[in-house]
């Protein structure tokens, strides 16, 4: 099993990759992005959302992360955007 820093890490290295993006998130697993009041809940869901981010921004990607927190089970983090 993955601790939280190794599945946030899977989740942006597989950004581009909508299903597999997705499926690191249970069933009542929630991705809100605010500043476009998008949300989804669950893989199906979720991976309809990414795919859609790509859609619009298809040169989407994460750059260097800052990590702030990690415990085994709590990560916290920031990123910023970059071009893929």
């Amino acid at each position: 099993m993955k601790n939280a820093l190794e599945l946030l890490q899977s989740y942006l290295d597989n950004i581009r990759n909508p299903a597999a993006a997705a499926a690191l998130y249970a069933e009542d697993g929630i991705l809100e992005l605010p500043w476009v009041k998008a949300h989804a809940q669950g893989p199906e869901a979720i991976e309809r959302l990414i795919a859609g981010v790509l859609a619009k921004i298809p040169d989407f990607g994460f750059g260097t992360l800052e990590i702030w927190i990690d415990t085994p089970d709590k990560v916290f983090a920031e990123t910023r955007w970059k071009r893929s």
